[in-house]
């Protein structure tokens, strides 16, 4: 009887330690967790993307002296240096940082981190003036820019050079599309407006060697086919003129931005445009 009590004994000492093995190898263990730029957490391992956030892009198109009572279209798209020098020293004395398309693209796509008092800047149509006034003034507050170029403008009078646009680029500013002739994309057929959308791409990237994947839509104008030949032809976002600070990945290619009219005093440029 003694022999076989020894023998019960060793018995379940045995299955106790194999317990207690199989436990600690098995139970419950502390999780690994990716804390991602939107503040959430994800178990997976994978980062969450976000898919909102409110970043005011703007939109410049003159940086000039102005004001003439029979253009008055081209008088409200003038913003004067003195102006934008305003604005822009505004927005570094409250801390704005300024991001580019791109980096709202990876926001969207991979969760990369986004200051909550981004800015994206804009200038459409690639007026010469932009790089004689707007360049020096953004260089000065060491923020960056994205130019949208025409590119059967380029070096026509009162437009870009190459070379310019180039020097844009090498100071750091992000430069897209916005077509071959700026004309309205929705009223085309399908190949003509196919053609402004890759062409000018295309063009831009072999004169830069720089990948372009931003487009501005001509005049704001834009469709279902538009947006769909624009994504095909291999851009990443897409800029139209409808008035908000809202963004979300579902409308990654119908960015809305706000147009900085040029008798926008500083205080309507910090009431209506940044302030909420």
């Amino acid at each position: 009887m003694t022999s076989f009590l020894k023998i019960l004994s060793l018995f379940l000492i045995t299955g106790l330690v194999v317990f207690i093995a199989a436990y600690i190898y098995n139970g419950p263990r502390k999780t690994t967790s990716v804390q991602t730029s939107a503040g959430k957490e994800d178990n997976t391992g994978q980062p969450i993307k976000n898919s909102e956030i409110t970043l005011p892009i703007l939109m410049y198109h003159y940086i000039r002296n102005f004001q003439d009572p029979n253009d008055k279209i081209g008088t409200d798209l003038s913003v004067s240096p003195d102006n934008f020098n305003q604005q822009m020293a505004y927005l570094a004395k409250q801390g704005w940082q300024t991001v580019s398309l791109e980096d709202l693209a990876n926001y969207f796509e991979s969760g990369k981190t986004i200051n909550p008092k981004s800015v994206i800047i804009t200038f459409d149509d690639g007026y010469a003036d932009a790089y004689q006034n707007a360049l020096p003034l953004l260089e000065k507050y060491k923020f960056k820019a994205t130019f949208f170029i025409i590119t059967g403008k380029v070096e026509k009078p009162g437009y870009l050079s190459w070379s310019q646009i180039a020097e844009l680029a090498k100071a750091g500013m992000e430069i897209g599309s916005h077509s071959v002739s700026h004309l309205d994309l929705s009223k085309l057929d399908t190949d003509k407006a196919r053609v402004e959308i890759y062409n000018s791409k295309i063009t831009l990237e072999e004169k830069l060697n720089l990948k372009i994947t931003a487009f501005c839509y001509p005049s704001g104008a834009f469709d279902d086919e538009t947006i769909q030949l624009v994504k095909n032809a291999g851009y990443q976002t897409a800029v139209t003129t409808v008035n908000s600070k809202e963004q979300t990945k579902e409308n990654i290619y119908k960015l809305k931005r706000i147009r900085v009219a040029g008798s926008e005093s500083i205080a309507s440029f910090e009431k209506s445009i940044l302030l909420e």
